[in-house]
């Protein structure tokens, strides 16, 4: 996302501090900045700072903190739209950047009852979305088919939540609703139980499945209609009017995702 948005603004110059995944995503773009591994050695001349968050980890909090200590001025850029609170929570403490930049306006009512404290918010949409949206969209002369169903699947956390009782029901529903359709099944990157073996032997006996080797764009560009559980593709399909639906319990939980586009299949089916 915060490369996104520093790729559409190239007549800036970019000083960039890097962890993990982020480093070799960086190294494979065209984006011209300097590379730095920790925060104190960032130039004193620096007083602009623009930052992702993590609700799970701590690095771009110690940024944050770093740019309050040293009045800095700190932008925190919001890609989502859950867990905002506990990204802004550290040593017991809430943490108040100057400004925080949200993707639209559901985004930004959660950041005004969740984060009072912050005097500026600004939407400024999502440019990582928007590069895909758009790379669709300039490839719709090459589509040949559009008739499957993308799922786009993900591991559940909630301990509320029984992972197979989900997959069944959704199983029973995608049987019952979409016999004879084609199948894409997007399985979670990280690798993690996220019902792609169930779903997939499952279906098999009554549909074409198969497992996607694809880019995204490729997957949304085939499909006319994409389920999943609270993805943040959701966002990409809807732009794409795609028709959008989940198998999270709303029925039983407040729904992660404030939108009311998504369709939400209903259990005990």
């Amino acid at each position: 996302m915060l490369l996104a948005w520093a790729l559409t603004h190239p007549e800036n110059s970019y000083e960039a501090l890097l962890s993990g995944p982020a480093i070799n995503i960086y190294e494979k773009s065209n984006l011209n900045y300097n590379q730095h591994e920790s925060i104190k050695r960032f130039p004193n001349s620096i007083d602009k700072f623009i930052c992702s968050t993590g609700w799970q980890t701590d690095w771009e909090k110690t940024v944050i903190e770093f740019c309050i200590d040293n009045n800095k001025d700190v932008t925190v850029y919001l890609d989502h739209w859950v867990n905002y609170r506990a990204r802004f929570i550290y040593k017991e403490k809430i943490l108040v950047p100057n400004c925080i930049w949200v993707v639209d306006e559901e985004a930004l009512n959660i950041v005004k009852e969740v984060i009072p404290d912050v005097i500026k918010v600004e939407i400024i949409g999502n440019y990582y979305e928007d590069k895909i949206v758009n790379n669709v969209i300039d490839n719709q002369s090459l589509l040949e088919d559009s008739s499957s169903i993308l799922l786009c699947l993900e591991p559940i956390r909630e301990k509320e939540v029984k992972p197979i009782l989900l997959w069944k029901n959704l199983l029973r529903f995608l049987n019952t609703e979409f016999n004879n359709c084609q199948f894409v099944i997007r399985s979670h990157p990280s690798g993690e139980p996220d019902g792609t073996e169930y779903l997939q032997s499952g279906l098999a006996n009554f549909s074409l499945v198969q497992i996607s080797q694809n880019t995204l764009e490729v997957d949304l560009n085939c499909c006319h209609t994409v389920i999943g559980y609270q993805s943040s593709i959701f966002s990409i399909a809807h732009k794409l009017n795609k028709n959008v639906m989940s198998y999270y319990p709303a029925n039983k939980m407040p729904p992660l995702l404030p939108h009311q586009y998504i369709n939400y299949i209903p259990e005990g089916l």
